[in-house]
């Protein structure tokens, strides 16, 4: 066939055309002839090297390494001792001609011509680094795949499972070998309408990915939540081969977020049990705080008015917090402001809250409490304190001047146990009735050193002469200073009752 062209020259069209690289040495290394793959690799720059110079001249290098390969170890000087290179070699190309590192398999033959051997060699190389690229993606993703907590099985365009990863077999408590051959139809729990596996593959046979929270189950029958999303595969004709199936037990976090749902709407409903503002007595200030570690608490404070006219400060806490505590809290709140109501002695209130409680609570839980009775005319204070940490009525020097301590065990441990009342202390002008929880004084800083109720009464007796809001803040901001940062541990409640100095 004439092509118009020379034979030569249709030797030297074909040879540039090649996809890999060759190159003709003669003995000594010089290029005798290159193609184009081999020009745009190398450069002219080597034409006249020998090959002991062609690891420097060429930029060649051990893979992996800043190493130089060694000339002795090319195929050109191999072949010219006589041995034959038909294996290909890895060698890394770096130089002015390449952007980034060029991987190349290389291997050689001695040059003949006419069944007659050349003193010279013929070098041919290839450019791996595509695909040795391809290789290592291919690599990071079926680790991926793999490793990847979520379950992933693949299937065929019928349905029939071809694949699945650890993850799967976590979830859903079937082995590889179990299900290979099957269609997902394994993990049907009936809970989904045949309606919804309608759209599923009407969805994904147009080629659109599929979103959905179905029910599965799992092989030992236990149900668990899901969400799923299949994604088709198309081959190189643009024809869907396979479907991607990504599974995500959601049945923790869904439980999460229930429970968190109920925590704020608990926490909404208590924050409107606690007072919304201090009350406002005639020749007093109060002030009153409760901070929770978590959004409900197990503490409680309160000011409730009774009928004869007299203010009842109350601070309280249930053992633990969180969710179950705050419903105890709330329990003995509706308790103890019946109980006011009803006209009994504050000893007899504890008593009779304390029969309430016990038949409630098992023998983990129970509620220390302190009541104090407050007659604003003549200051008088009586009070009854169920295993609470004991409040302070400092006179208006800062010195403790009455301990409001414990007159009983907690609430809720054992029956028909009585509460003696203490009384006999009078809050006179300028005196501060300082009443808290154990969280204020249990704080501990990062050295594991608490607050404790020397630090407490320290700052309330250094300004002592401040309002009750003041003072309270600055307890506060002390006890913050201390922690330092630290997590809060447990629930922090403080009232405080000042007694406005005669003018």
């Amino acid at each position: 066939m004439d092509c118009g062209l020379s034979q030569s020259a249709l030797v030297s069209s074909v040879i540039d055309s090649l996809g890999d690289g060759l190159l003709v040495v003669n003995a000594g290394g010089r290029v005798l002839l290159a193609n184009r793959v081999a020009r745009e690799l190398f450069g002219n720059n080597g034409s006249e090297l020998g090959s002991q110079q062609w690891p420097d001249g060429f930029g060649l290098y051990v893979p992996g390494t800043d190493m130089p390969f060694p000339s002795d170890q090319l195929p050109l000087t191999q072949v010219g001792r006589g041995d034959e290179c038909r294996q290909p070699t890895e060698v890394v190309v770096r130089n002015h001609t390449t952007s980034d590192d060029v991987l190349v398999s290389v291997c050689g033959c001695p040059l003949s011509f006419e069944g007659a051997r050349e003193d010279g060699t013929i070098i041919i190389f290839r450019d791996l680094t595509t695909h040795k690229r391809s290789e290592e993606l291919l690599e990071r993703l079926s680790a991926a795949v793999q490793q990847t907590a979520d379950a992933v099985l693949i299937t065929d365009r019928t349905g029939v499972i071809e694949y699945v990863n650890p993850a799967f077999e976590r979830t859903t408590g079937y082995s590889s070998e179990e299900v290979v051959g099957l269609t997902p139809r394994v993990l049907r729990s009936g809970r989904q309408s045949p309606a919804y596996y309608e759209r599923l593959w009407s969805t994904i046979l147009e080629g659109e990915p599929f979103h959905g929270r179905p029910t599965n189950r799992r092989k030992d029958g236990t149900l668990y939540e899901a969400e799923q999303t299949i994604t088709p595969i198309r081959g190189s004709s643009g024809e869907i081969t396979h479907f991607v199936s990504l599974i995500r037990d959601m049945t923790e976090r869904i439980r999460i977020e229930e429970q968190e749902i109920e925590m704020r709407l608990a926490a909404s409903i208590q924050r409107r049990l606690f007072p919304q503002e201090p009350p406002q007595l005639d020749g007093y200030e109060i002030a009153g705080v409760v901070r929770p570690a978590l959004q409900t608490c197990g503490d409680y404070y309160d000011f409730i008015s009774t009928p004869g006219g007299e203010m009842v400060f109350t601070v309280a806490d249930v053992c633990g917090h969180g969710l179950g505590p705050a419903f105890i809290m709330g329990q003995a709140r509706a308790g103890l402001r019946y109980l006011l109501g009803s006209g009994l002695e504050l000893d007899r209130v504890l008593f009779e809250l304390n029969r309430i409680l016990v038949s409630d609570l098992d023998e983990k839980l129970y509620v220390t409490m302190s009541v104090v009775r407050l007659n604003p005319a003549s200051g008088t204070l009586a009070w009854v304190n169920g295993g609470h940490p004991s409040g302070y009525l400092l006179d208006a020097s800062g010195s403790v001047k009455t301990e409001v301590s414990s007159t009983g065990l907690p609430l809720g441990m054992l029956p028909d146990r009585p509460y003696a009342l203490g009384d006999g202390a009078t809050i006179d002008p300028g005196d501060v009735l300082l009443l808290l929880t154990d969280g204020l004084l249990e704080a501990q800083n990062p050295a594991g050193a608490e607050f404790g109720i020397e630090r407490v009464l320290a700052v309330a007796s250094q300004h002592v002469g401040l309002p009750a809001q003041e003072i309270l803040d600055r307890i506060l901001d002390a006890r913050s200073q201390f922690v330092g940062g630290a997590p809060q541990q447990d629930d922090v409640t403080v009232v405080v009752c000042r007694r406005l100095p005669l003018v």
